[in-house]
């Protein structure tokens, strides 16, 4: 399921979109909601 924050959202965050993507699974992981293997892809 694809998820979209908008190029303002990211710029207000001070977020590249890499930098978004690797904060969520990061998060996820964290939380148990992901395995290393999942939160690297």
């Amino acid at each position: 399921m694809p998820v979209t924050f908008s190029d303002e959202l990211l710029a207000e965050a001070g977020l590249s979109e890499r930098e978004a993507k690797l904060e969520i699974a990061c998060r996820l992981y964290d939380a148990g909601k992901l395995t290393m293997p999942q939160a690297t892809r």
